[in-house]
């Protein structure tokens, strides 16, 4: 019996710089090159109802899922690079066992950093014919006093497990966006599915 294929998930990247009154002056739009692993051992924790052996942003050996509600939660407090949508400086290119952005910008207004602001979640999916996606928006504010470089861009969460750790769920590398000082650059992860 056969019937429609499914790709399972893809992820898509929209990044813009907004000017002083808002408006956009950088734009692009492409298909992340991820998920990286780290999702799918979180996603495969779910479903054998125990832990998976994974490695966290820190490099360090860590245990997914499923012991609390957390698994999965990348939500972006504001003034924090640890969790949600992050932004760094690294090149190379995207490894499906990447655990971490290569060099990601830390929070801040000082030299080469940026204010990581309160990240926006859609609260359901939005379902229209033949897919089904939410989007996950993140602005980052350059207050350093010079222009930054953004090379990468990808998405922390937690592991659900109590004192959860952080691991890198999406990885991707672009050409520069370049964001000049008292800029905001917004950036949105669409995850969907298509059948």
């Amino acid at each position: 019996m056969s019937g429609p294929v499914v790709e399972v998930i893809q992820a898509w990247l929209s990044i813009k710089v907004h000017d002083r009154d808002g408006q956009v002056i950088q734009s692009r739009e492409m298909q992340s090159e991820s998920p990286v692993r780290a999702f799918l051992e979180a996603f495969l924790s779910m479903v054998i109802a125990t832990g998976v052996t994974t490695v966290d942003i820190a490099a360090g050996a860590d245990t997914v899922g499923p012991a609390v509600a957390d698994l999965l939660n990348s939500t972006g407090p504001a003034n924090d690079a640890t969790q949600g949508i992050v932004v760094g400086t690294g090149v190379a290119a995207v490894d499906i066992a990447d655990d971490s952005l290569q060099t990601q910008i830390a929070e801040g207004t000082g030299s080469g950093q940026l204010t990581h602001e309160l990240q926006t979640d859609d609260a359901q999916v939005t379902t229209e014919v033949g897919t089904v996606w939410f989007d996950i928006t993140r602005q980052f504010t350059n207050g350093s006093g010079a222009t930054i470089k953004i090379f990468e861009s990808g998405i922390y969460g937690l592991n659900g497990q109590a004192g959860a750790a952080d691991l890198c769920w999406i990885h991707d590398v672009f050409a520069p966006l370049y964001l000049p000082d008292g800029l905001t650059a917004t950036i949105r992860y669409r995850l969907r599915i298509i059948l």
